[in-house]
């Protein structure tokens, strides 16, 4: 078809940074093709610079926040021709930019900080407020305060205390524009202490080997040893004369002390040795030191080079090296493991005999073992002259729980440690065999109005053998007390017709073989899921909505999976559709499905209207004049008023916007003026001063009467 461009919304107004205009409204919407938005930054050259901007296909389009003019345009082409809609300009003031920069972000105590700006950009006198925040970087900070009006800020702080972090910015406010005010970047500047430091150590002389212990105090800054150490107090063990300086010092300055360690010879740690390091009770231990040239004495107080211990129990032991003038440090450190004495102890005996399954009660200590560690074992071959004993795993404490039993099973329990292993007396269960019963189903999902067929398969067993059918209708648990008789048969078929939603039961067989002590079996647990007959409703009329409005559609009576033609599987869903569209929901379960559809007609929704003042900032009391735009209905504003031009007095700061209304739909908010109202400006009054005084008198601080209200002093 022929290709047409359509017309857009110019725009008219020129407005600040940061301006985020309404969407450009579509006049008359292209015809043939597909569209793209494009936009350009150099309006004014004769031929600008176009950029197609990615994803915006629509008749219309919303554009971001604005930093510089910039002027777009809708294309439409096809494979023959490209044509281009007419051009609107949003034409932007630039705001001024401030940067500031310091002379150092360290200050020694009692200097300066210096710090200068850069203007940029700006109309008419620009100001510079100078700014300091003890607390936050922010710029959103509500802490920062006033200091200065100048040129450049020259700021001293004699700090009393540790390093302290101060936060500096500076805005700029030229009064001649409407463009007018900027904040700068922020300064984070370190202002140091005065520092001192003390060390309450007098020099001492130590023997080769002794520890000794150095602090320092006071210090508002790092600290670095001589040794190399940061913290305020070091441990040190020198082997020779030595002076150890400590400095606190920060980007600034410096300051040391130092004390001095006089050392004399000492004498070396003896060497310890034993044989090994674990005995057997009642075993004799003989420790050995060697390289002490004068009175070996151990950490029990025994004294003597060789000494010999009676094992009774484990101990760790050590020795020093004694002369007339040193002690040496402390030896290795041996620990000595002595193992008491074992003994196995007993357990309860069992005499009854048991059908398999039987699940026997803790085997109870009569006496518990002392020493060693414990490990229970069983057997299976319990009347052979040698059984096959196998260790129970994780099974260490004084008593034993055995599982249920489906033969004879003998235990016992051992302990055991290096020295020795003992074994108390064996307790054995006696089990006589059951038969065994397992049952199958024909399916697991049962579909309304069919039935479930099940079938039991028997292995063993004596006499005669009654299978008795059970149901379960809330736990598979073997143990629950919820198990019903239902039938007694050789097979079972069960029907359920289902009225709620899907339900599962669960199936099991007994058998009880009359004439067999050990008679009776359970089966394995079958599951069977019985679906009910589907059903659903959707109580919604077919209707008729204006474009870009939303729609509550629910369903209801569904008892089993739900599905709407949208994707989406909840009861009711929310949709917003642009043209005519039919909803269908599925109710459906693995038997089977039912359906139900809605239709909703679109109408041609109304864009929002467009608002504009003469200017963005008012004097107290003047009249400000609102007008709205694009609007074949009736304007109504956020503020309650009517009619597409209102008349506000300027009274304080607000926020205005607008919506369009016919008799069918409701536009879209537009965009919002934030309109500034200057307050009424007094300028007070100050103390006056009638006294005559001579060259260089100093005078005292000008107080206010009556402060000034409003703008800036």
């Amino acid at each position: 078809p022929v290709l047409t461009p359509g017309s857009i919304v110019e725009n008219t107004s020129t407005n600040c940074a940061g301006y985020n205009p309404s969407t450009i409204s579509s006049i008359q919407n292209p015809s043939g093709g597909t569209i793209q938005w494009q936009k350009a930054e150099d309006c004014s050259a004769a031929n600008p610079t176009w950029i197609n901007i990615v994803g915006e296909n629509t008749a219309t389009f919303n554009p971001p926040s604005l930093l510089v003019s910039t002027c777009y345009r809708r294309m439409a082409f096809d494979s023959c021709n490209t044509v281009y809609s007419n051009i609107t300009t949003f034409n932007i003031n630039p705001d001024p930019s401030i940067n500031i920069v310091a002379d150092s972000d360290s200050v020694c105590f009692g200097k300066t900080l210096n710090i200068t700006k850069t203007v940029i950009g700006g109309e008419g006198i620009c100001n510079i407020q100078w700014q300091i925040n003890k607390v936050s970087s922010s710029q959103s900070s509500t802490a920062w305060k006033n200091t200065s009006v100048s040129d450049a800020l020259a700021f001293s702080f004699d700090n009393p205390g540790n390093d302290s972090t101060f936060y500096f910015r500076a805005r700029v406010d030229c009064i001649n524009s409407s463009c007018n005010i900027a904040t700068s970047n922020v300064l984070s500047i370190v202002f140091h202490p005065d520092l001192s430091i003390s060390v309450p150590f007098t020099d001492s002389t130590i023997c080769a080997g002794a520890n000794v212990s150095i602090s320092s105090s006071g210090c508002k800054g790092d600290i670095l040893w001589s040794s190399g150490q940061t913290s305020a107090q070091i441990n040190v063990v020198p082997t020779e004369n030595t002076t150890y300086t400590v400095n606190c010092k920060n980007s600034c300055d410096a300051i040391s002390k130092s004390v001095n360690i006089t050392v004399v010879p000492g004498i070396e740690a003896p060497n310890i040795s034993t044989s090994q390091l674990n005995y057997c009770f009642g075993e004799t231990i003989k420790i050995t030191a060697t390289n002490c040239v004068g009175k070996v004495i151990w950490s029990n107080g025994i004294q003597g080079a060789s000494i010999e211990i009676t094992a009774n129990e484990s101990f760790s032991i050590s020795a020093s090296c004694f002369d007339q003038k040193c002690q040496s440090p402390q030896s290795q450190t041996l620990n000595i493991k002595v193992y008491p004495v074992l003994t196995p102890g007993s357990i309860v005996s069992n005499t009854s005999t048991n059908c398999a399954g039987f699940n026997p009660l803790t085997i109870a200590s009569v006496q518990n073992p002392s020493g060693g560690t414990i490990q229970w074992q069983k057997a299976e071959d319990c009347s052979a002259a040698n059984p096959t004993w196998v260790n129970i795993s994780g099974e260490n404490i004084a008593t034993f729980n055995p599982p249920a039993l489906l033969v004879s099973t003998c235990y016992r329990r051992m302990a055991f440690d290096s020295c020795n292993t003992v074994y108390s007396n064996i307790t054995t269960f006696s089990i006589n065999p059951d038969p065994s019963i397992s049952i199958v189903a024909d399916t697991d999902s049962v579909c309304f109005g069919n039935t479930l067929n099940l079938t039991k398969t028997v292995i063993g067993g004596e006499g005669t053998c009654n299978i008795q059918w059970q149901i379960n209708k809330v736990s598979s648990s073997q143990s629950s007390t919820a198990w019903k008789n239902i039938s007694v048969s050789d097979a079972l078929a069960f029907s359920f017709d289902n009225p709620g939603n899907d339900s599962t039961f669960y199936f099991r067989a007994r058998v009880d073989c009359s004439n067999s002590s050990c008679n009776i079996a359970t089966s394995n647990v079958v599951s069977a899921v019985f679906h009910p007959q589907l059903s659903i409703s959707v109580p919604f009329t077919d209707s008729t909505i204006c474009a870009g409005a939303s729609v509550s559609i629910s369903s209801s009576g569904c008892k089993s999976q739900i599905l709407w033609s949208t994707g989406e599987t909840s009861a009711q869903i929310n949709v917003a559709p642009i043209e005519n569209t039919t909803y269908t929901v599925t109710c459906k379960n693995s038997c089977d499905a039912v359906s139900e559809s809605v239709n909703i007609t679109v109408v041609s929704g109304i864009e929002a209207p467009n608002i504009a003042t003469s200017q963005l900032n008012y004097c107290f009391g003047e009249i400000i004049t609102l007008n709205a735009s694009n609007c074949s209905g009736d304007i109504i504003w956020n503020n309650g008023m009517k009619g597409a031009s209102i008349e506000i007095t300027a009274n304080n700061n607000f926020s205005i916007s607008a919506k369009c209304q016919t008799s069918e739909c409701q536009s879209p908010q537009s965009q919002t003026l934030n309109i500034k109202v200057y307050p009424v400006l007094a300028p007070g009054s100050i103390e006056e001063n009638t006294s005559t005084n001579c060259a260089g008198f100093n005078p005292l601080t000008i107080a206010s009467i009556q402060n000034p209200s409003g703008g800036t002093i």
